[in-house]
């Protein structure tokens, strides 16, 4: 190696702390699960045990510089406990991974699932409106008659569920991917990878399928699955 070349190194500095710092009073339930961030940095998913994802915007600061920061936007309850009555099985509500999907015709969604639901959320803006220009008391003549004018007086961040995909896994899911086509996906548990449709949730197809005839014979497991970057065609 020659003596002009120099290695670089990544030189990391702390940035921000996101959250509510709450020491020794953090319950169980509030420790964080799954983070992820929208494909061009602007937001930041944090999904916790508790089933629950909290929304963080990036806002310009001119006394930050070019550092990101980010600040609370809205929450919204991704996922709730339930039980499998058939294996008479507990599914809890803890967020095991969280993935935005490409911010296509101004729209911003993402996938979130725990051990056996992925669920795909859409983010948007609910404006509240105000009347205004009505009229108070009797109307003697048409020309008191007046058309009642909407006005934006605030706006609130919401997520709305568009759809489930679920009793596609026997086993717990423990990764999704989202496709570079986006419309698909892949979800995967233990032993099997499915690919699905953003758009029907009722069908998936499984891609990989690990378990033998006799399950004494497993030999490995699936951990995690992921689309090849820019290769749709790759997992």
């Amino acid at each position: 190696m020659s003596s002009n070349t120099h290695e670089l190194s990544a030189q990391w500095s702390f940035s921000q702390t996101i959250g509510d710092d709450n020491g020794d009073q953090d319950k169980e339930q509030d420790y964080i699960s799954a983070v992820a961030f929208s494909p061009n940095g602007a937001y930041v998913a944090v999904g916790n045990r508790s089933g629950k994802i909290w929304i963080h915007q990036e806002r310009q600061d001119k006394q930050i510089g070019v550092k990101r920061h980010y600040e609370h936007y809205t929450y919204f309850q991704s996922h709730k406990h339930d039980i499998d009555y058939l294996k008479s099985q507990y599914i809890a509500e803890k967020i095991n991974m969280i993935r935005w999907c490409p911010n296509v015709h101004k729209s911003q969604m993402l996938l979130s699932t725990n051990d056996k639901t992925i669920k795909l959320w859409k983010m948007f803006t609910h404006f509240m409106h105000n009347s205004t220009n009505l009229h108070s008391g009797f109307i003697s003549d048409i020309s008191q008659v007046r058309i009642p004018q909407l006005t934006d007086v605030d706006s609130v961040p919401a997520c709305s569920l568009k759809c489930s995909f679920a009793n596609a896994h026997i086993y717990h899911i423990n990764s999704i991917s989202l496709c570079t086509d986006h419309e698909t996906f892949i979800s995967s548990d233990d032993l099997r990878i499915n690919m699905w449709n953003l758009t029907v949730p009722n069908i998936s197809f499984n891609m990989v399928d690990l378990r033998p005839d006799n399950m004494d014979d497993l030999t490995e497991v699936i951990t995690s699955a992921q689309y090849v970057q820019h290769i749709s065609s790759l997992i």
